[in-house]
């Protein structure tokens, strides 16, 4: 074992904290060299001492109580939420690089094919292996630019790696290095800026290899900068290995955790609230009033919230500060007699406006996000003529941000601009900053700003000359410049003279910068400068075809003619150093080799990397100077619409632009780090919407999670909201809170749920009670339950295949109702798995009518083709564009008509996983409007608190259908096993006139698990046919819908009351015949598209996905089928 294996000692992955104190106060002294006290200090991204260590971290707890070498108050708050937030955001960056570590240290032979990798403690990476350094460039933003190759897997050759998710723009990654010249580890971190694949490379890597560009993850790392230009000139020697740390995007973390660590966030708005100094005896927090609402005479100004169309004895609804109980009844009273507001929303909207630092819970379908509209509308009415400040709505997501942002324009909201190119609808490019920054700006304050940017521009193209100069064989006068001014003064102030003539007699300032150097390209070149007709054709290929035609050919050629004047071409030297026009082609190329030896390579490296960090100082500048002219803009403005991450990111903005009020929604899911990035200095009024009963936020390390006994100490996915909201700390005291009490989105019976389980006060509103019933459906929920086995996917993930293909069979089925249109059906789950096999199995074709809407939604997203519509007709589409799949954690704040839910965890271990957090079980129970199907194993789950609450309900309602036990009738109906199936199918087939439909039914469903589980198609087409007979028998028996020649017709209204409810083609109502008679079938037969003349495949379809899926019971569980129903 060579000595570098054994320092490299398997890492301590059962990680614990350390608390005695960061740097010089833990009791052994610094734990490695990124070990400060003081936050400012602190390295975001690890340093090399900092991931070999093997001695536990400092890492403060969350609880007042518990010992912090700060006093309490705001910058104890800070240190904890910063130290905690980067350790969430590293670990797995610092587990994953101590791993290669080891691999770059072992002797083991690193085989292309296997670079997936995952450590002891479960964190995933991608090795790629045999790397070469092919060249340096420049970015404009990020300075230096490092371009490598490496040995592409196997499975990423050709094209592969261009259409993977493997190495995509902004992600981090790293190379590790072991030193050749001194038994030294290293690490440097990048953010990928582009990948060429194998393919694209075939010319120069045999198609084998394939090559990336990336920039420092931290340009103002000057010692990274260094190290790389050191190793990929050969000056320094080393063995690396490329890591890509899968979903880590540098971006995600970094602006919060700089936001931290500036002084500014000392400076936080509610401080006494947020982190008291003291918290024994304070008075109740949240009560005092907005400051700009204390103004003498001030009112808020409601009159847009009044109810359209009625007419009011005032013009205007104004309500002052409710400072009594009678002052907020009476407002109470106005807000419900004249506008929309239920009772919760008025009440809640009431306390928001009176309270400095206001937080209003809301259950789900609430309408969380209408207060959040009424609240914007009747600020900024309110705000006084003369001084009008803009309000910053922040949201998690930018898919919440876009959608809060949409409700407020289409209420008549203007002045609206969005920060952040994060979004994927189209509309918000007319509110985008970009949008914003094309307004003018004054005078002088536009030229500083074009000086700035002018001067990155110029270093820029320094830089490129000098990156390019590595791999040339002669050196540029941008590189050559500085020396030759130091060294060989007579001989610059010739080429001087060259650089300098272009900006005179009026010539385009930008287009005399690109000149500089064409004097001394066509010296050393020795180009013919009496040519003219050559020397212009030279002078456009340098300028480039866009500089050229920009500024036009007239204005190019006085350039050139002022270069090669005869002033400049016979000036005298103050050094006496001959003409360099004179000189002999010998003896220029003595001269630049001269120069080149003298400058060196070593030399060069320095004043590349002293370019890049005058490049950086250059481009913060710029954006110093951009956010103050930015800033002005955006103080003319009413909202500003912000992603927390972006509040971070955009801070210095926002606090030119002065926001008086910030809201924020889905505040119960937002870190409590990225909510006190929304605090900017001047906030006066913080209003916070959420509910802390749903999702917390996401805490990637399980140490830092209340879901695991040892995060509970440190509570990272615990959000200021509910931190402040249900304090833990029993000395402190809860924040005053409001809570929504009624609900729009759930039909009663599935909103019951969530009143027997965490809301028992929830109300429904009247609109809920009129919701279509689910088509095709007896009932608008079912939980069918099973004992199939899960399969664990690797990585904590798990997935079950017999859950997966019940969905699809529900879902075809549901689909074929031709009732649903785009994203109206959703499919959740806990598990990413799941997930994947679910949109893997739920890829098939069906045949549907598509409304208008459907077409062009599915062509807006390019699912569908124009020819791929059939008029009037049945059309082929994709079954899964038509739905929405997603986890139940992405689906926060989402709703859909019908939900599906796959609970995934079937185990003999009673290992409930994901399902035992009861705010995730809350999110999963209340999305869906109509209806809600669950399948999953009830015996498991049961064992938590919440679901046997939601079982107990389900059993017990008899608006909820029974749990099935593996067939979907009653648990007094006889159960049979596959034997007994096998044995005895043919007797069943030959007598059916002895066996009730829930007998039947009962074989055809087991008889296809049986075929499901052993991948078998034993007895499907007698399954299929048996499945026909007794469909059409039923409904010929029960609902009555027979052949015209028949004595038994459907109701005379019938067509008619099928398409008022539909809206679809006359031929498409025997699909929802069904969802009419929901007294007797749960299914589109074929017998009821025969009635109607539809094509018998196509009614097919449903009949053979009926006994598939398996969730609605025939009818009455006694009706006998004999033949002479057929």
């Amino acid at each position: 074992m060579s000595s570098m294996q054994r320092f490299l000692k398997p890492r301590l992955f059962e990680q614990t904290f350390d608390d005695k104190g960061p740097g010089q106060l833990s009791g052994h002294g610094y734990r490695h060299d990124n070990d400060h006290v003081n936050i400012r200090h602190i390295q975001i991204l690890p340093t090399m001492d900092e991931i070999l260590s093997q001695r536990p971290p400092f890492m403060p707890r969350k609880d007042v109580t518990s010992w912090h070498f700060l006093p309490r108050g705001v910058s104890r708050l800070i240190d904890t939420q910063f130290r905690q937030l980067r350790y969430d955001s590293i670990e797995s960056v610092i587990d994953s690089t101590y791993y290669t570590c080891q691999l770059l240290a072992s002797s083991c032979i690193l085989d292309a094919s296997e670079n997936f990798h995952v450590t002891p403690k479960g964190n995933r990476f991608r090795a790629y292996y045999d790397i070469t350094f092919e060249g340096l460039g420049w970015h404009n933003y990020k300075g230096l630019e490092v371009e490598i190759s490496f040995a592409c897997p196997p499975h990423l050759q050709g094209w592969k790696l261009s259409t993977s998710d493997v190495l995509e723009r902004g992600m981090l990654v790293a190379l590790v290095g072991l030193d050749l010249d001194s038994p030294a580890l290293s690490t440097i971190f990048f953010e990928v800026s582009f990948t060429k694949s194998a393919e694209g490379m075939r010319s120069k890597g045999n198609g084998v290899r394939a090559n990336m560009r990336m920039c420092l993850a931290d340009p103002e790392n000057e010692d990274d900068c260094r190290r790389v230009l050191y190793y990929s000139q050969s000056i320094q020697h080393g063995k690396f290995i490329l890591v890509e740390y899968p979903g880590v995007l540098p971006a995600g973390f970094m602006h919060t955790l700089k936001r931290l660590q500036h002084p500014d966030t000392q400076l936080i708005p509610f401080s006494q609230e947020i982190a008291p100094g003291n918290i024994i005896g304070r008075s109740l927090p949240g009560n005092e009033p907005p400051a700009y609402a204390i103004a003498k005479e001030f009112t808020y100004n409601l009159t847009s919230l009044r109810t359209p169309g009625r007419e009011f004895d005032t013009p205007e609804l104004r309500i002052p500060l409710s400072f009594s109980a009678s002052d907020s009844t009476e407002s109470l009273s106005m807000l419900l007699d004249q506008t929309s507001l239920d009772e919760g929303q008025a009440a809640a909207l009431l306390a928001c406006l009176n309270r400095g630092l206001a937080f209003t819970q809301g259950p789900p379908g609430t309408g969380k996000t209408y207060l959040g509209v009424a609240l914007v509308k009747a600020i900024l009415a309110s705000r006084p003529e003369n001084a009008k400040w803009p309000i910053v709505v922040a949201c998690m997501t930018n898919h919440a941000l876009d959608s809060f942002l949409r409700d407020l324009c289409d209420q008549g909201v203007q002045n609206i601009v969005r920060l952040g190119a994060g979004s994927k609808q189209k509309w918000t490019e007319s509110i985008s900053l970009w949008r914003a920054r094309k307004s003018k700006i004054p005078g002088m304050r536009f030229n500083r700003w074009k000086a700035a940017i002018r001067r990155v521009e110029g270093l820029t193209r320094e830089g490129d000359q000098f990156c390019q100069s590595f791999s040339m064989p002669e050196l540029s006068w941008h590189v050559l410049r500085e020396y030759i001014q130091e060294n060989y003064n007579g001989y610059y102030q010739q080429f001087a003279s060259l650089e300098a003539a272009g900006s005179e007699h009026g010539a385009d300032n930008s287009l005399a910068r690109k000149a500089e150097g064409f004097g001394f390209m066509c010296w050393i070149k020795e180009v013919d400068i009496n040519a003219e007709e050559a020397l212009l054709r030279n002078f456009h290929l340098y300028l480039g075809k866009s500089a050229v035609s920009d500024v036009g050919f007239p204005i190019v050629q006085q350039m050139l003619k002022e270069i090669f004047c005869s002033k400049n071409l016979h000036i005298a030297t103050t050094l006496g150093e001959p003409s360099i026009w004179q000189m002999s082609s010998s003896e220029r190329q003595q001269l630049v080799e001269r120069w080149r030896s003298e400058v060196g390579t070593i030399k060069l490296v320095e004043q590349v990397a002293e370019l890049h960090r005058r490049h950086q100082e250059a481009r913060q500048n710029e954006q110093r100077i951009l956010a103050d002219n930015t800033g002005v803009q955006l103080k003319m403005q009413d909202v500003i619409g912000v992603t927390t991450t972006g509040s971070a990111m955009y801070s210095e903005l926002l606090k030119i632009a002065g926001p008086k009020v910030v809201i924020c929604e889905e505040a119960g899911e937002v870190m409590e780090p990225h909510t006190l990035c929304t605090l900017s200095p001047t906030i006066e009024h913080g209003i916070f919407i959420g509910d802390p009963e749903q999702l917390r936020p996401q805490a990637m390390e399980q140490s830092l999670s209340l879901e695991t006994k040892m995060g509970v100490l440190y509570r990272l996915d615990e959000s200021l909201f509910e931190r402040l909201m249900k304090p833990a700390d029993p000395e402190t005291k809860p924040i005053p809170t409001t809570q929504l009490s009624i609900q729009r989105r759930m039909f009663p019976d599935i909103a019951d749920l969530s009143r027997a389980t965490l809301y028992p006060s929830l109300q429904d509103h009247i609109s809920t009670t009129m919701h279509d019933p689910v088509a095709g459906m007896v009932r608008r929920m079912y939980w069918l339950d099973h004992t199939e086995p899960e399969d664990e996917s690797g990585a904590d993930s798990y997935s079950n295949p017999f859950e997966a293909e019940m969905i699809r069979g529900l879902v075809r089925y549901l689909i074929s109702q031709n009732h649903y249109g785009v994203g109206d059906i959703a499919v959740v789950t806990p598990y990413k798995a799941q997930l994947s096999l679910l949109q893997t199995r739920l890829h098939a074709q069906c045949s549907v009518y598509l409304s208008q809407a459907d077409i062009e939604q599915l062509q807006e997203d390019e699912l569908i083709t124009e020819g791929a519509i059939n008029a009037n007709s049945l059309t082929d589409v994709d079954m899964f564009h038509l739905l929405r799949t997603a986890t139940i954690d992405n689906f926060q704040g989402e709703e859909a008509r019908v939900v599906i839910l796959s609970t995934v965890r079937s185990n003999s271990e009673g290992r409930v996983g994901f399902l035992r957090t009861e705010n995730r079980v809350n999110v999963a129970c209340s999305r869906a409007r109509d209806g809600f199907y669950i399948i999953g194993n009830a015996g498991l789950i049961g064992s938590v608190n919440m679901w046997a609450k939601i079982i107990k309900r389900a059993a017990s309602e008899p608006l909820l259908p029974h749990i099935a036990r593996d067939t979907p009738f009653p648990p007094t109906q006889k159960r049979y096993s596959n034997q007994e199936i096998s044995l005895s199918f043919n007797r069943v087939e030959s007598n059916a006139d002895t066996y009730s439909n829930a007998d039947m039914f009962a074989i055809i469903f087991a008889t296809q698990r049986n075929c499901i589980s052993t991948g078998s198609a034993k007895n499907h087409a007698s399954v299929s046919a048996l499945a026909d007979t007794i469909v059409q028998s039923h409904v010929m028996s029960l609902v009555g819908i027979v052949p015209q020649s028949s004595p038994f017709r459907c109701p005379a209204d019938m067509s008619s009351r099928c398409g008022a409810q539909t809206g679809r083609p006359d031929h498409a109502n025997a699909l929802t015949l069904p969802r009419i008679f929901n007294w007797g079938v749960a299914i589109s037969i074929k017998f009821c598209a025969q009635a109607v003349r539809l094509e018998p495949q196509i009614a097919m379809l449903h009949v053979q996905n009926y006994y598939r899926v398996g969730i609605a019971v025939l009818g009455s569980a006694e009706t006998v089928v004999t033949p002479q129903h057929i």
